[in-house]
């Protein structure tokens, strides 16, 4: 079945309190209906203790589940404050599953400080979010570091890439694909 619905899922105990802003702000960049349906906990078996950070899986599967439990249709983006990796690397800012068309974004690392914090960390959350849903879309890693779909290993590459796909993602990018 496919949908044009976004489902927007805070991890506990982030809230979903300012998720509104980044719904609006996804519906415009990407067409998609968001849906904010409330909160999961974070899977505690995903914790590393030795890392003191989650194993992204751990909370894409949780969001698989979700998912798969009330035979939603269009993509699901969840949205942590936990700080998580994948091994092999020593953290990520998100990571997507396009074979069960979910995805999950941490803001751990996209604290700002300054006059313009809380717009700047929302800029950031943006771009990650539009970057995962991308992948979900059909889309790989761009070369063109100015493209939403460029890999950010650092905060400043997240700064640096506009807020939208480059002509060369545009064109392949599947609005259509909004689930599995």
């Amino acid at each position: 079945m496919v949908s044009d619905v976004l489902h927007i899922i805070a991890f506990e105990p982030l809230g979903t309190t300012g998720l509104e802003r980044l719904a609006d702000a996804l519906q415009e960049a990407l067409g998609l209906k968001p849906a904010l349906p409330g909160s999961l906990p974070v899977p505690g078996a995903s914790l590393d203790r030795r890392r003191a950070q989650y194993r992204s899986r751990g909370l894409l599967a949780a969001l698989a589940s979700w998912r798969s439990s009330r035979g939603e249709a269009g993509l699901v983006l969840g949205v942590t404050d936990r700080d998580i990796f994948i091994p092999g690397l020593s953290f990520i800012f998100g990571e997507a599953d396009r074979e069960n068309g979910v995805a999950v974004v941490s803001t751990a690392r996209l604290a700002a400080e300054g006059e313009e914090e809380g717009q700047l960390e929302e800029e950031r959350l943006l771009k990650e979010a539009v970057h995962e849903l991308g992948h979900l879309q059909g889309l790989d890693h761009c070369r063109d570091s100015a493209c939403i779909m460029f890999y950010s290993n650092s905060i400043g590459h997240t700064d640096a890439k506009g807020p939208g796909f480059c002509s060369s993602c545009e064109g392949e990018r599947r609005p259509d694909r909004v689930g599995p």
